[in-house]
């Protein structure tokens, strides 16, 4: 599967189709699977075609994915900023990232969250997260370093669900 050939065609399609240069990714993908019947993300390696949008993004740097929790947008990249990667997070600057984010809940006036809503918030600004670059196994003991940080309290409901109160 070739990612440049893929990213030309995405490319191509939002210069061709559209007024504005950006479309629904549901919308993209349909006029992907009338061009490339075969097309499917999972021979990319991406279980979704979201992340399969995000690598193409982060790779070439000609697409632009926003993802406003109910929609993926997709548009051209006409900022110039095409080499500029999304940073990734490591062991120095993850704390301040899930700060970010932890703030941003607080200010949109939550005083809980799951943390699977924290952990797919951290993945959309950093697609490539995941645990084990940061130091840790699993995604609950993140959540126990940022406890022991003061940052959150960790919770546990009846159903023995995490909950995370925001401090």
């Amino acid at each position: 599967a070739d990612e440049s050939e893929l990213n030309k065609i995405l490319t191509t399609v939002l210069e061709e189709q559209t007024e504005n240069d950006e479309m629904y990714a549901s919308e993209l993908k349909s006029v992907l699977l009338r061009l490339r019947p075969d097309f499917n993300e999972k021979t990319y390696g991406c279980a979704t075609f979201y992340k399969l949008l995000t690598r193409l993004a982060n790779r070439f740097g000609d697409l632009k994915v926003q993802n406003d929790n109910f929609n993926v947008i997709v548009s051209l990249n006409t900022s110039g900023d095409a080499n500029e990667a999304i940073p990734q997070l490591n062991r120095d600057n993850w704390k301040e990232a899930f700060k970010a984010q932890i703030q941003a809940y607080k200010e949109g006036g939550f005083d809980r969250v799951n943390p699977s809503i924290l952990k797919a918030d951290i993945l959309t600004a950093y697609p490539d997260f995941n645990e084990r670059a940061i130091g840790f196994k699993r995604f609950s003991d993140v959540m126990k370093q940022l406890e022991k940080d003061g940052v959150v309290v960790v919770e546990m409901d009846e159903q023995k669900t995490m909950l995370i109160k925001l401090l």
